[in-house]
């Protein structure tokens, strides 16, 4: 099965970009005030105000799920395997409860400070770090939907979903299927503000009063910021492009539809926008985004993947190779994304003890200047501490521990964490004078 570079490279460059956005709210908001929010002028606001709007692009990671979910699922089939569809299917679902465990792990005892549920909630190791005494891990943080959590629900929906389809002979109805997927991913859009109207109030009262089952019920459906409506619903768009990969459509006809919907979707965003406007900034932290900005999200990230995707996969062997290896890299990050989005918040808070006491007193210009220094100093230490890591195969990180238990429950152990050939040679080159 050919490995799509550029779901690799893209998971790596929000992962870089996630690190880079969360040292800047550390040093900004949530653990120092290196720049006062009053200190900010309009147009350093207009300036950075793409990286504010990528700051609202984790469900590209359920994006890019969906794709990869898709395509891994239909080159088991194209290769006779549909028998098994069912086993395929439950692996996913085996990867996707690993990953909601992984979940409950980075909110009760790694994520950052948080204002969930009208409070500052704090988890047990990160929570310790930033109050300089040792914390007791907030209860109302494992109702809290993180982007592994998410990432986990677009494996389940994206796998149920195909395993609907495909059965009986529904895998050879291409266009009915792709068809589907678009409108239960518009659907999908627009039930969720009414689900958000709905049950909103009743989640944060169940997560107050403690009433567990309802509350983790209710999760699973509106849980914010990262919640299933609308966000999972990113991850059926991206089935449509991993199956368009998987049977090697033309790229004119990927384009149509990556260029015209991802319009479409921009268009019908901007429409919401202009009549109800949106709301961004700190205060969103923690809240489930108004839906005008996730249409407008997934028209812009259709768009960049669609690209992408002409750029790196429709070419030959040989420039595919050449791309792999210009692009090691940031595609280190992508193997290693869960890893480094779980555990950046400890490496940001132990080093802000020491970063902030330098900038005391400085000039405006000095901080903006230490403020992106900080953001390029975390990429760097997480560069280094995976090139370092890469020597033992990244074992027992979060994605090591993926392959084992998972590979162990769905008795099929996947490659991913092969240096050699997934970092380093991922693309075979066949020698020259050859058949």
């Amino acid at each position: 099965m050919k490995r799509l570079l550029v779901l690799d490279a893209l998971r790596g460059f929000f992962i870089i970009f996630v690190i880079l956005f969360h040292a800047l709210g550390h040093v900004m908001l949530w653990n120092g005030a290196l720049i006062e929010r009053q200190e900010i002028q309009t147009w350093t606001m207009v300036l950075f105000s793409p990286l504010i709007l990528l700051g609202t692009w984790a469900p590209v990671f359920a994006l890019i799920s969906g794709a990869a979910t898709a395509y891994v699922l239909h080159y088991l089939m194209a290769q006779g395997r549909g028998h098994a569809l069912g086993a395929h299917v439950r692996g996913v679902y085996y990867n996707s409860a690993f990953l909601y465990v992984c979940s409950l792990i980075h909110m009760s005892m790694l994520h950052f400070r948080v204002v969930f549920n009208g409070a500052e909630r704090f988890s047990f190791v990160t929570g310790s770090l930033e109050q300089g005494r040792l914390a007791k891990a907030d209860v109302d943080l494992l109702f809290f939907t993180d982007a592994v959590a998410l990432v986990a629900m677009a494996g389940v929906i994206v796998a149920s979903v195909l395993w609907l389809l495909w059965r009986g002979d529904g895998f050879a109805h291409a266009r009915r299927n792709y068809a589907v997927l678009v409108t239960l991913g518009l659907l999908w859009f627009l039930a969720a503000p009414w689900l958000h109207k709905a049950l909103d109030t009743s989640f944060f009262a169940a997560v107050t009063d403690r009433d567990v089952p309802t509350a983790l019920a209710l999760k699973l459906i509106i849980g914010p910021p990262h919640s299933t409506f609308p966000n999972a619903g990113f991850s059926l768009f991206g089935a449509v492009l991993g199956i368009a990969l998987a049977r090697h459509e033309a790229l004119a006809h990927l384009r149509r539809f990556g260029y015209g919907f991802g319009v479409f979707c921009v268009a019908v965003g901007g429409l919401i926008l202009l009549y109800a406007g949106v709301p961004i900034g700190p205060e969103r932290v923690g809240t489930a985004l108004p839906v005008q900005l996730h249409f407008l999200n997934l028209g812009l990230m259709l768009m960049v993947l669609t690209y992408f995707i002409g750029r790196f996969e429709y070419q030959d062997a040989a420039r595919r190779a050449a791309i792999a290896q210009r692009t090691t890299g940031v595609r280190r990050f992508g193997l290693m994304g869960m890893t480094a989005y779980i555990c950046e918040s400890v490496l940001c808070v132990i080093n802000l003890t020491w970063y902030l006491p330098l900038f005391a007193g400085a000039p405006l210009p000095a901080r903006y200047l230490g403020l992106f220094l900080f953001g390029g100093m975390q990429i760097a230490l997480w560069h280094g501490l995976l090139r370092l890591w890469e020597k033992v195969e990244f074992k027992y990180s979060f994605e090591w521990w993926a392959v084992h238990v998972v590979g162990r429950l769905r008795g099929r152990y996947s490659h991913r964490l092969q240096v050699s050939e997934v970092l380093y040679h991922p693309v075979a080159v066949p020698e020259q004078g050859s058949a």
